[in-house]
């Protein structure tokens, strides 16, 4: 017979048993969960690349698109600046003709009389000073390098109006980080806007030296020509009397700044908090999408790791100021 000590032995055995079972079977429903979870998580991660994958080529189109809708608001501007230099190339290139058929009449007479040789060497000769006479052939030889001096200048302004342009089509094709001159990019962008701000705003440039700064240079041509028409528009929405519009830049440290300032219509102060959402507007229907201060916050904010501020006094001036680190290594 087994004692009372085996007895209790045994039971502290089974019980012990039990016990163990009960904690591989605890372990194995935890293992079991983790493997689901990790198969959930894997899966979750998967969707949430592809959407970070749409929303990025979203954003990409929304650039786009307002980038365009940039460029469509300038078209009537860009037409009158291409028409002027156009107009006086076209004539010019008119007067160029008649002075080449007076030029032939005159060269198809000399040899006429060469072919000839008739008459007195002192007939001829007056004979063609009459010709050259009636011909006004001293004015023509000396219009024809001023024509063409204009014609040259007219297409050399077409052409550095289309390279301008140019700027504004680069949203796409450049992605990278490069060197960026923000001068230059404002200068080229009041160039570009000059026809339509002619009559409505004059402007005011206060643009101190700076470093070139590395940036996407479409993206930030996007933003200042976003906030320029911005400010023309708050000008006009004030009514008919011509406004100013100045823009400065400046360095401190290791920061480019530039500010687009207007006295235009201003914003009020409920609005300030709330520019930059997607989608805000105060404009009428069909004047505005509500996405260009958005995606101006998006370009200077987080690709370039900037700041976007404004100030506002209504009726009075609304000023935006960039803030834009020179390098990115930091980032």
């Amino acid at each position: 017979m087994l004692s009372y000590g085996s007895f209790l032995f045994i039971g502290i055995l089974l019980v012990l048993f039990v016990c163990l079972y009960y904690e591989i079977s605890r372990r194995r429903r935890i293992h079991k969960r983790l493997k689901s979870l990790e198969a959930e998580l894997a899966g979750s991660s998967q969707k949430l690349a592809a959407a970070l994958q749409i929303i990025h080529q979203l954003q990409a189109r929304l650039l786009q698109q307002e980038q365009l809708a940039g460029i469509g608001q300038l078209a009537a501007g860009i037409v009158h600046e291409i028409n002027t230099p156009l107009a006086y190339v076209s004539n010019n290139m008119e007067i160029l003709e008649k002075y080449f058929i007076t030029l032939g009449t005159l060269s198809a007479r000399y040899r006429a009389w060469r072919m000839t040789l008739g008459g007195t060497a002192e007939e001829m000769v007056r004979e063609m000073e009459g010709l050259e006479k009636n011909l006004d052939l001293e004015y023509i030889l000396r219009d024809i390098p001023d024509l063409l001096e204009d014609t040259n200048a007219g297409l050399q302004q077409i052409n550095n109006i289309v390279r301008e342009m140019r700027l504004f089509s680069r949203v796409d094709c450049q992605r990278s980080f490069e060197r960026y001159d923000i001068n230059r990019g404002l200068e080229s962008i009041l160039r570009v806007v000059h026809a339509q701000m002619a009559s409505h705003a004059a402007v005011e440039k206060d643009l101190q030296p700076v470093p070139a700064i590395q940036a996407v240079g479409g993206e930030i041509n996007q933003v200042l020509l976003n906030l320029v028409i911005n400010a023309l528009q708050a000008i006009r929405g004030k009514g008919p009397e011509p406004g100013k519009i100045r823009v400065s830049t400046w360095q401190d440290g290791a920061f480019v700044y530039c500010t687009v300032e207007d006295n235009g219509i201003g914003i009020p102060e409920e609005n300030l908090n709330s520019i930059f959402n997607p989608f805000f507007t105060t404009k009428p229907v069909g004047q505005g999408t509500g996405l260009g201060l958005s995606i101006s916050y998006e370009i200077i904010v987080k690709r370039h790791h900037g700041e976007i501020m404004v100030e506002s006094i209504p009726g009075e001036v609304t000023k935006f100021i960039l803030r834009l680190p020179v390098t990115q290594n930091q980032h």
